[in-house]
Order: C-alpha cells, then structure tokens, then sequence
C-alpha cells in the first residue's frame, strides 16, 4: 500500500497543526490522486461493501415504485427527474430507469440523472449513457424526487467528545489522535447540511428520500467504521485512502436543517418498514408464485435462480441488517407523505 496520501496528510499537519476530523476524512476519501473514491466505486460485491441495490434489484423496483407515486401525486409532470445522489456506480440510477419501463407514460416522462462527485466514476455514468451531474447545484430547478442512499454516511463530518473537537497529528511516521482517548463520540457534519441546502435551491417541488444508518432522538451514535474488502478496519488512521471511512448520520440534524429551508419532514422510520409500505410482500409473493411454476415445470435451474433472489431481498428488510437502516423523508410544501413514510 502507498504511503504517499499519509506523508501528505502528515506534511500539511507539519505545516499547520493537528487536523480537524472531517479536513482528515475528505482527504483520505476524495483525494484526486489517492482518495478511497478516487478510481471506480467501492461499493460492489468485488468491492469493499455492499449496499441495498448491489443486493437485490427490489430496491431499485420499490423505489421506481415510490418515484412513480410521487409522479401521480403531482399530478403526471414532464420531465420528472429523479436523481440517484452520490450514484457510485449507477446500480440504482439504473434499476429504476429499468423499472420504470413498465409504465410506458411514465418512462416517457423520466429523466434519471446520477450525480456524481467522484471523477472516475462519473465518467463511468456517463460512457454507460447516464446523465451525470457533479453535484446538485450543477442542475437546473426540478419536479421530481431525489434518493440519497447511504450517501451521508461518506459526507465529512467532524468529531466531538463533549465539547471537545478530536483531532488528527502526528508522531513520527504515524497519524494518531488527539486526545487519544474518549468515552463517546458524537459526530458533526457541516457538509451535510449544505446539501440539504443544495436541495432547497433545486428542488422546485417533490421530495427527497435519505437511507443511511444513524440516529435520532435519545439513541447513541455508533461509532465511526472503516471496511476495506468488506472487513472492518480496526485502525482508521493507519493506511489513509485504503478504506471507507464510515459515521452515523444525525437525523435530526438533518431534518432540522431541512426545515430551516422550508422543507416538509417525515420520519424516520426503518428502512424495513419504508420497503413494507412499497409492496415489498407483494414482491415477495410474486417471486414466490414464479418460483413455484417454474418448478411445476420442471424448470428447476430458474426456480432455484428465483428462490437465490428471494433470499437476497429478505436481507433488504432484515432488522439486524439493511432492513435497520433509518429512512427520513422531505418534501416540499403542499404535498402529502411520502408512501414509503405514509
């Protein structure tokens, strides 16, 4: 593994003093050169983690289906956009526009743009014929609805221990924290509050559906998580840019940011009962129904296919899982609950 982005993190820290957190976490992330998200995107079975759409293309169907309600809500607009924020490598961007193919007058209105910070990356999107944006502010005002699956997790943030900011610094060749030691942590994340502000500007009417893990209310923050190879990294510090940098997303931070731009606010709920109010059981018994006449047809290699499948989709609402993911929902005034938080 290259030392190159730890003897650059550790020359600015030489030349400045400590780093904030969320300074340390944006380097070891978003770096051009040697950033964790500098090249293709992470998030794939050969990858370092797995998310929802990776796992079963019931997600991206469910969430068509939460796109197309909320296309009927607003009584039918052309274009409709929906935008896939932080696409990584467009699984989701790309299911729903699959999904979607099954209601011919809503296919026509769709427009699925995958936005995109990762350079790599977004020139993957694009040769793949997404419409890719940078960034929110990159796009005109629209109708239609953004989904932000397990992307605030990745946004900076800071950390604090009390009221005391933790830092990054140095000894000798290593990173090493400032304290060292902490009873708890609670993580604060100024950027992700200015996408919420991002969103304000653009979204000129729909909502806007946040997955990701976190907390609200009373609960605890987790603690922040690195994974490299689908493994926990037990030491952030050690190989900057070799792992995710992962933390839990305050909820009613964001939400409280939301209504301060004039947004509506639901939840959140799990992401288990987001998926429930979807038709996730109708899902199910569909697959079920095609398995079972597979095989009565004696078809039994796509019956196994399809009972695979089913296995991967209950993970989705798993509680201890996926399915525990929080869901939090925003809209813009005038319009109803969301169906996935109604």
């Amino acid at each position: 593994m290259s030392t190159r982005l730890r003897d650059k993190i550790t020359a600015r820290i030489r030349e400045r003093g400590p780093l904030p957190f969320d300074e340390f976490m944006e380097t070891a992330l978003y770096d051009s050169d040697d950033g964790f998200f500098a090249g293709a995107s992470p998030a794939r079975p050969e990858g370092h983690f797995v998310t929802s759409p990776h796992l079963s293309p019931v997600f991206e169907g469910l969430l068509a289906a939460q796109a197309r309600d909320a296309w009927h809500t607003m009584e039918r607009p052309d274009p409709f956009v929906v935008v896939d924020l932080g696409a990584g490598e467009g699984v989701l961007a790309r299911g729903i526009a699959t999904a979607a193919t099954s209601d011919e007058a809503f296919a026509r209105a769709l427009r699925v743009v995958a936005v995109e910070r990762g350079e790599i990356a977004a020139k993957h999107l694009a040769s793949s014929g997404l419409t890719v944006a940078t960034s929110l502010a990159d796009l005109e005002p629209f109708t239609g609805v953004v989904f932000a699956n397990e992307l605030f997790d990745n946004v900076p943030f800071s950390l604090f221990a009390d009221d005391e900011e933790i830092m990054i610094t140095e000894e000798g060749d290593r990173l090493i924290w400032q304290p060292r030691e902490w009873r708890s942590l609670r993580p604060v994340s100024k950027r992700s509050g200015e996408i919420v502000d991002q969103v304000g500007r653009t979204l000129a009417r729909g909502y806007v559906l946040i997955f990701d893990y976190g907390f609200s209310g009373n609960e605890e923050p987790e603690t922040v998580r690195g994974y490299r190879g689908h493994r926990l990294v037990k030491e952030l510090l050690d190989e900057p840019g070799s792992s995710d940098i992962t933390g839990p997303v305050d909820f009613d931070a964001l939400a409280a940011h939301a209504r301060s731009n004039g947004l509506q606010v639901w939840g959140p709920v799990s992401q288990r009962d987001a998926l429930m109010a979807l038709g996730y059981r109708a899902t199910l018994d569909r697959m079920r129904a095609d398995q079972q006449q597979r095989e009565q047809g004696g078809a039994w290699r796509g019956a196994i296919e399809v009972y695979a499948e089913r296995g991967q989709a209950a993970m989705l609402v798993d509680p201890a899982g996926l399915g525990g993911l929080k869901v939090l929902a925003l809209g813009t005034k005038g319009l109803p609950a969301p169906r996935a938080l109604s």
